[in-house]
């Protein structure tokens, strides 16, 4: 007999890296769930369930997601490409921390860049590097 356990984690896991390519790519276009869902003509709550890899969507689905998306289907397949939380909320914050510093003046730059710096050596001589 066939352990389907393998299998199904398997299945389980190709679905939640679908939903994080998902999410990614929506992400890229600057959409919120509810800006996708409404694009793709399904509710926002399955579009949450399938990028946290609890909705197993079908393929009709799918491709309504990548036509509102305005990706090619082989897109969603390039695992490469997905950021992680961690990863999208650092490039998050450093736009913010970017379009803070763009409407100071030069010496003010200048001067947050040497104080981050210090406060990045002490961090990291308090951490043995």
């Amino acid at each position: 007999m066939i352990d389907s356990s393998k299998y199904d984690d398997d299945v389980y896991s190709f679905i939640r890296l679908i939903g994080e390519r998902i999410k990614s790519i929506r992400r890229s276009r600057g959409l919120t769930q509810e800006e996708l869902a409404e694009r793709a003509g399904i509710k926002s709550s399955y579009v949450t369930g399938i990028e946290t890899g609890k909705r197993n969507s079908s393929l009709k689905t799918i491709s309504k997601l990548l036509t509102a998306l305005e990706v090619e289907p082989w897109e969603l397949f390039n695992f490469s490409e997905i950021e992680s939380e961690e990863l999208h909320e650092k490039r998050t914050n450093v736009e913010l921390i970017k379009a803070l510093l763009l409407s100071r003046e030069l010496h003010e730059i200048k001067l947050i860049q040497k104080v981050a710096r210090q406060v990045f050596d002490t961090i990291d001589h308090s951490n043995g590097k």
